[in-house]
């Protein structure tokens, strides 16, 4: 099966109420192909979308901002062009691909490369001069980020303090030991963040801090999040199976 770069001329919605799009294909499908590929007269296709928007200038900033504050902290004698270019060699071989330029990179490209750099920075202990929850065009994933890594979502701030906080309550008298967490949002917050949760409420936690639990599975919750302690030998369901956002080690300092 071929792939065919094609461009969406126009849409509609059918009598069946469903959308149709009438697209203009770069080159012809051979008649061949779709009667080969095609079951009582149908052929399907898998239908991807190439985000062509160009990055943003607040994902410019965004990015120039974490290099720039990697780079102050870096003790090896490099300059901030040289340091930018072994972040990007960094990312490459991480995610598998091809050198790329920020000249023609589109949004959701910048989107996963700030999200790479958030990572890159909890990994190797830099601090940020804003959280990373100001700078992520990902707060899901970075909250994610946050319970695998054991990091407050609010401050960034990583150590023993840390601790799960149920976005949903529990309720007093639950033994958390055998409560299913899948059914509540979690975030991981620090002892302080996390008192002020009790203290001002939830409501006006999340509009103070803009951040709020997410549901994970168990596979999750046993192996990649370890809470409430780590397990490694169950067997899961098709619903239990991990299915969080790959969080890749950087074992390549910069």
């Amino acid at each position: 099966m071929g792939t065919h770069l094609a461009k969406v001329i126009n849409k509609r919605i059918n009598a069946n109420g469903k959308q149709e799009l009438i697209i203009e294909l770069e080159q012809p499908i051979d008649d061949f192909s779709l009667q080969r590929y095609s079951r009582n007269d149908e052929v399907k296709v898998n239908v991807e979308l190439f985000d062509n928007r160009y990055w943003t200038q607040a994902q410019r900033n965004k990015i120039h901002a974490i290099i720039k504050d990697i780079h102050r902290q870096i003790k090896e004698d490099y300059n901030y062009e040289e340091t930018k270019e072994r972040i990007k060699q960094t990312y490459c071989k991480v995610k598998g691909i091809d050198y790329f330029s920020f000249s023609n990179c589109s949004v959701t490209f910048a989107r996963d490369f700030i999200s790479f750099l958030l990572l890159l920075v909890s990994e190797q202990g830099f601090q940020l001069k804003l959280p990373g929850r100001e700078l992520t065009e990902d707060i899901s994933y970075y909250v994610y980020m946050c319970l695998v890594k054991r990091q407050c979502v609010v401050c960034d701030h990583k150590g023993p303090d840390c601790q799960m906080h149920h976005y949903d309550v529990v309720g007093m008298g639950v033994d958390r030991t055998e409560y299913d967490h899948t059914k509540s949002r979690l975030l991981c917050l620090c002892w302080m963040h996390h008192q002020e949760t009790h203290l001002i409420g939830l409501d006006t936690f999340f509009n103070k801090y803009h951040v709020e639990g997410i549901r994970v599975n168990q596979q999750d919750l046993d192996q990649r999040i370890k809470y409430p302690r780590e397990v490694k030998n169950r067997i899961y369901g098709p619903t239990e199976l991990e299915s969080g956002p790959k969080l890749p080690e950087i074992y390549e300092k910069v």
